[in-house]
């Protein structure tokens, strides 16, 4: 499995994401973000749905030490074209998704 393509998503406050791929993995890539850098660190949960299966839910902390710079990703999924779906589920005040962009994967 190698990168094929990288395709620019750049969304600065994500509420619900959806994109579509043809291949067999994908990383989402992207940051939980605080609105106010004088308040603490918050949280964000949101789910992954691939081809209209729920996946996981994750929690996206605004802690540079402990948060997740791929916000999601699988690998090995058949080859073919897929939806994913990301859907933000607890909007804290001060913390935001901002997704970059996806790398897709393929054989």
């Amino acid at each position: 499995m190698v990168p094929i393509a990288r395709v620019d998503l750049n969304n600065p406050d994500i509420k619900t994401l959806t994109f579509y791929f043809d291949g067999t993995g994908f990383a989402l890539r992207g940051e939980t973000i605080r609105r106010n850098h004088n308040l603490p660190d918050a949280e964000v949960k949101a789910k992954l749905y691939i081809d209209g299966e729920f996946i996981e839910e994750a929690v996206f902390p605004t802690n540079a030490n402990v948060r997740r710079l791929d916000l999601f990703w699988r690998y090995q999924l058949p080859k073919g074209k897929h939806q994913v779906k990301m859907e933000v589920l607890e909007d804290n005040s001060n913390a935001r998704l901002r997704s970059w962009d996806y790398i897709i994967y393929s054989d």
